[in-house]
């Protein structure tokens, strides 16, 4: 899951390395409706990568509860992941950047739980 938002940024960097836009713009294509493709074009493997996680989760445990629920976190990290892909030029920046991101994000959320637990047991010692 944290691997595949890094791919969304491949093909609009190749096409600026290889002046492909520069083309469609001069042939007159606006940017809104380009990046707009691109978005479109991205959002489908998202969807895609959603559904099949979500189903595999269910599928081979049947102790997760909210399905629903994972399934839309999922697909909003993917959609994020798109506009964050968007903004950034370099595939390897993108790669770092996300990587940077997952950390922060699983340094944060078990920091919390660490919190939580020590907080809980302080409670229930007194």
């Amino acid at each position: 899951m944290s691997a595949y938002p890094a791919f969304f940024a491949l093909y609009p960097t190749a096409e600026r390395l290889r002046n492909v836009r520069a083309l469609h713009y001069s042939n007159g294509v606006r940017s809104a409706p380009l990046w707009s493709a691109y978005v479109l074009f991205d959002f489908v493997f998202v969807m895609l990568v959603s559904v099949i996680v979500t189903v595999l989760f269910g599928a081979l445990w049947s102790h997760w509860y909210g399905l629903g629920s994972l399934f839309v976190v999922f697909f909003l990290y993917g959609l994020t992941s798109v506009a964050f892909s968007c903004k950034c030029s370099f595939p390897i920046l993108l790669y770092f950047a996300d990587k940077c991101q997952m950390l922060y994000l699983f340094l944060s959320h078990h920091s919390w739980r660490l919190l939580r637990w020590l907080l809980g047991r302080s409670a229930s010692c007194s």
